[in-house]
């Protein structure tokens, strides 16, 4: 696995199963959380290791002591992480439009210009497209996106999607998003 795959796959484990099934997929992922000497025994998978030591040090997961022992969770910065990656999956596996477009609405008062922005940007890598300031088309299912927008840039109450069936005229649209008329 390449270090991004590996990265992926960590924060997919702990993001819906915690450590304890993790351990149970990958053996080696339970001799990865690092606790001073809490083991003499080596990784068994240094990636795997290596994986979660960066983890923890972008501040994605987080240890938690508990009585059985320790436990690795995902940070708000992870789970938002986390929602980005499945956003990218879940549209990596979808064939066909359904025909419905979303389009994603906010008003982001001025006085949060910079965060304003820095919504349009995200919203433009994870493959948007504008329709005028603040409304955003996408032809795909994309309600994971305003969790991710809350959790990064609190903007939940700033923010809605609607699903229309129809906009006049949207031949500007399928060509952008390289749609057939289905």
């Amino acid at each position: 696995m390449r270090k991004n795959e590996v990265v992926h796959f960590v924060l997919g484990i702990i993001g819906v199963a915690g450590i304890v099934i993790a351990a149970g997929i990958s053996p080696g992922l339970a001799f990865c959380i690092p606790h001073g000497n809490r083991h003499k025994t080596k990784p068994k998978n240094k990636s795997i290791d290596q994986t979660v030591r960066r983890l923890l040090n972008r501040g994605l997961i987080a240890r938690e002591f508990t009585n059985t022992g320790i436990r690795l969770v995902l940070t708000d910065r992870g789970y938002a992480e986390f929602l980005e990656n499945e956003f990218r999956l879940q549209n990596m596996r979808q064939k066909r439009w359904d025909g419905r477009w979303r389009l994603l609405i906010f008003d982001i008062p001025e006085k949060r210009r910079s965060t304003r922005n820095r919504v349009w940007k995200k919203l433009r890598q994870l493959g948007f497209r504008r329709l005028q300031d603040s409304v955003w088309a996408y032809p795909f299912s994309c309600q994971i996106i305003l969790e991710l927008l809350q959790i990064r840039y609190s903007v939940r109450h700033d923010a809605m999607i609607l699903e229309v069936t129809r906009t006049y005229p949207d031949h500007p649209l399928k060509q952008i998003f390289r749609l057939s008329a289905q």
